[in-house]
């Protein structure tokens, strides 16, 4: 993994963790983008709920990439601290 690997997944966790500081319905009302009409509403709150979903799915793979960088970085430590004890 490179460098800057790891600064693109620590920004798109980042933009997630900030996403869900509010609830999508408390950041609506808070910053006034209610609609009148229930059906825009919903409809824009879908998309929100799609955004954030999409968001989330690379959280997931972002999340499994490191646990199986780890996983590798755990097994070769082992190799190597059994080749020394072979030694």
């Amino acid at each position: 993994m490179i460098p800057c690997d790891m600064e693109f997944f620590e920004e798109q966790i980042k933009i997630s963790a900030e996403a869900l500081q509010m609830s999508i319905f408390d950041r609506r009302e808070g910053f006034g983008f209610t609609k009148e009409d229930p059906a825009e509403e919903l409809e824009e709150v879908y998309v929100e709920i799609e955004q954030l979903e999409s968001q989330f799915k690379e959280c997931v793979k972002i999340c499994s990439f490191i646990i199986e960088k780890d996983k590798e970085l755990i097994e070769e430590k082992n190799d190597m601290h059994y080749q020394v004890q072979a030694a």
